[in-house]
């Protein structure tokens, strides 16, 4: 949800999808058309849930899905070339351990995002 790779297969119901990239949310966006699920899933720019709080239409989810910066900053530079020099480190850095994006994740959940 957050950051990652959106790929909706045409089965697919419908759902909305965020992303915090501005590039990625045009590719989303060019994939939604690509696979004829206009209508049925919708691409907002921002940070985590922030996007979805001013949708007209917000409601509750059954399912989010997401695809977070998990790598410990340390180790960003020891990954493959093919990741490191493809990704950009925003989408790789999970801070210190890791784990900076569930704690935070997790804090806004509970406080009502």
């Amino acid at each position: 949800m957050h950051r990652g790779s959106h790929c909706v297969p045409p089965e697919v119901g419908g759902g909305d999808a965020t992303e915090i990239s501005p590039a990625a949310v045009a590719i989303a966006r060019k994939n939604v058309e690509r696979l004829g699920v206009n209508g049925r899933v919708l691409v907002e720019e921002g940070d985590l849930f922030e996007p979805i709080s001013r949708m007209v239409d917000a409601r509750p989810f059954n399912l989010i899905v997401s695809n977070p910066p998990y790598i410990p900053s340390a180790q960003i530079e020891t990954l493959d070339r093919s990741v490191r020099e493809y990704e950009p480190v925003k989408a790789l850095d999970g801070g210190a351990d890791g784990w900076i994006f569930i704690g935070e994740s997790w804090r806004r959940l509970l406080s009502g995002c």
